[in-house]
């Protein structure tokens, strides 16, 4: 039984990891930049569009389907590092690339041999593309900020933008049962909170 609507829990897992840490480094936060908040800003609108793509393309497609065209985004980083950054893509990158591209053909058979490509694939595509998109960003941005400070606002944008588009998909604004604050807990620190802000410093 689905105990929470999707953009509620990203609502509030999101929210949980920008304000864990906005409290432990509150004393950043009091000198953040234009800058952080404008790069914050569209990695967070990039990050809301990726996981809005995959929610909904979920409820059209298989969930092997939809896992394997979701870790697309891995081969696309370099494709996209080389067209917004002008960093060449190695040998193996580009053979990961043309294999990942037979893989997403072959997947698109079904058991009768016909081309199967429909709406959730397409909405997980586009949702692979702006995580590829995303990471490509963050090694764009992060050198010349803040980590945390981006980690903070992006994190908070996607958080908004989920609360907005909630009504949007008929999720009502009611308070969640003990076991989805326990996993909007856990996930909202431990892996929205830590994870980003890792990631983050890691491309620095």
């Amino acid at each position: 039984v689905r105990l929470s609507g999707p953009f509620t829990y990203l609502t509030l897992s999101y929210g949980v990891g920008s304000l864990t840490l906005a409290i432990i480094f509150h004393k950043r936060l009091r000198h953040i930049t234009r800058k952080e908040l404008l790069s914050g800003l569209i990695l967070g609108l990039i990050l809301f569009i990726g996981y809005a793509l995959q929610t909904i393309g979920l409820q059209y497609t298989t969930v092997s389907k939809a896992g394997f065209i979701t870790g697309l985004s891995i081969p696309l980083v370099p494709l996209f590092a080389f067209l917004l950054l002008r960093q060449k893509p190695t040998q193996g990158a580009i053979v990961g690339f043309v294999l990942s591209l037979t893989g997403l053909f072959l997947l698109s058979f079904n058991d009768k041999f016909n081309l199967v490509f429909g709406l959730g694939e397409l909405l997980i595509l586009g949702a692979a593309i702006a995580f590829a998109l995303h990471i490509v960003n963050v090694s764009r941005f992060a050198p010349n900020v803040d980590a945390i400070n981006l980690a903070i606002v992006q994190l908070t944008v996607t958080s908004l933008l989920s609360l907005i588009v909630m009504p949007i998909a008929r999720e009502p604004f009611v308070m969640p049962s003990l076991a989805v604050w326990e996993s909007v807990l856990f996930m909202g620190v431990v892996d929205v909170a830590f994870t980003l802000s890792a990631m983050i410093w890691v491309q620095q």
